[in-house]
């Protein structure tokens, strides 16, 4: 994954100070957050985060190839 974002100084400081106080009321209510690996992969981050990530791929994949008609 990779974003580029452009702004003024001046928003870059509200972004950060919004980020920042999003993620420690997250930590507050769910505990730290693990340091990224550098060796992994940026989905496998995305998956390492969300509970239950890979039965919602699963079920949706099957949901998909239930609908899909196959010639």
């Amino acid at each position: 994954m990779h974003s580029r974002m452009v702004t003024g100084p001046v928003y870059a400081k509200l972004l950060a100070d919004l980020l920042h106080g999003a993620v420690q009321r997250f930590e507050a209510e769910h505990g730290m957050i693990q340091p990224a690996d550098d060796e992994l992969d940026p989905l496998e981050i995305v998956r390492q985060s969300i509970d239950g990530f890979d039965r919602r791929l699963d079920r949706e994949s099957k949901r998909i190839r239930g609908t899909t008609k196959r010639v």
